[in-house]
């Protein structure tokens, strides 16, 4: 929410208490940006030539990319901000993020307690979950 007038470069203005945002839902859900956008693709933002020597048994470990990877520094999705405003820690809390869910998906079966029940809400250009929607975790027995 702008606290004070401001105009962009294009002449617009925003006027103390407008808002102003970017849309991540309509640009992740945008068939310009990613094939068939609305289907769930585990490896979407994964180099295809570090896939195909992954799943070869070539180790892709040792094949330099030559973009920085999608999950921690790209201009179409601006989760972190970009530019100045960037968040320092962005890559860091990426890192916490990939681990604690590599861990959970590892270490734990899940499944909502009332699969029925409504999940998330959508207000602005956001998608929320509901405070009240609980996942049971059951850990995994040691194989």
């Amino acid at each position: 929410m702008a606290l004070k007038p401001f105009e962009l470069s294009d002449g617009s203005r925003i006027e103390p208490g407008e808002w102003i945002c970017t849309a991540p839902r309509g640009m992740m859900a945008d068939a310009r940006y990613y094939a068939d956008p609305l289907e769930f693709q585990g490896f979407r933002f994964v180099d295809p030539d570090l896939l195909n020597k992954k799943v070869s048994g070539i180790s892709g470990d040792s094949v330099p990319q030559e973009t920085p990877s999608k999950f921690t520094d790209i201009t179409d999705w601006q989760l972190w901000g970009t530019g100045r405003s960037a968040c320092p820690g962005r890559f860091y809390a990426t890192a916490v993020m990939k681990t604690l869910l590599a861990l959970f998906i590892t270490k734990y079966d899940m499944q909502l307690e009332d699969p029925k029940a409504a999940r998330y809400f959508a207000w602005r250009t956001f998608v929320y979950p509901f405070a009240s929607t609980k996942v049971v975790l059951h850990p995994r027995s040691a194989v």
